[in-house]
């Protein structure tokens, strides 16, 4: 998974994000170093992706 401009991606963003072949629509609740903690509307645990840098 990754963002188009992810530079810009913010703690508290409502981003989408595909997963499984299924929109699903989160909150970031954390940046990390290559990662991001995504917290899905409907679910109670939190989702965490990897993303990709282009440096």
């Amino acid at each position: 998974m990754g963002f188009q401009n992810e530079n810009k991606l913010k703690v508290g963003a409502s981003v989408k994000a595909t997963i499984n072949d299924k929109v699903v629509e989160a909150k970031v609740i954390s940046i990390g170093f290559n990662r991001v903690t995504l917290r899905s509307e409907k679910a109670t645990k939190p989702l965490m992706f990897s993303i990709a840098t282009n440096s």
